[in-house]
């Protein structure tokens, strides 16, 4: 068997307008997926702080609902010792007691409530981003 024949071989010529718009779009694709991993990459990050903003709002809730219990415990020990006694300061002094616990109840509530908005857990930059790259794009096909 022979290999080609070497004196058959035509020079290529220079590229066309067809591989230079293949290269163009090869090109466009591969920064195309450059700045999705990007944008995906920073809006990971954003989520993982969301998440930890999440952990410390659940520790409050958690931490109001273990008030709460105790303030019914407390509710509980009042109306026993009201019921027993009727007398006023064993009653007036669990029934402050009570009182006090469900103000720090709602609290911790109101603080965790707080920290669970939307608007803490958007993620803002990976959004900025994701417009700026919209509008650049637009622009690029504009011109």
């Amino acid at each position: 068997m022979q290999g080609p024949d070497i004196a058959d071989t035509t020079t290529r010529s220079a590229p066309s307008s067809d591989d230079d718009t293949a290269h163009l779009i090869d090109v466009l694709v591969s920064h195309g997926r450059a700045l999705v991993r990007t944008e995906w990459s920073l809006a990971q990050r954003e989520l993982q702080r969301a998440g930890r903003s999440i952990v410390t709002s659940a520790i409050l809730f958690a931490s109001a609902l273990l008030l709460v219990l105790v303030a019914f415990h407390a509710l509980a020990v009042a109306a026993v010792l009201g019921l027993m006694a009727l007398g006023l300061p064993g009653w007036l002094a669990a029934l402050a007691t009570t009182a006090a616990v469900i103000v720090l109840a709602f609290g911790c509530a109101l603080i965790g409530k707080a920290r669970l908005t939307a608007r803490h857990l958007k993620p803002r930059r990976t959004l900025s981003n994701l417009k700026s790259d919209f509008a650049t794009v637009k622009e690029s096909f504009r011109a």
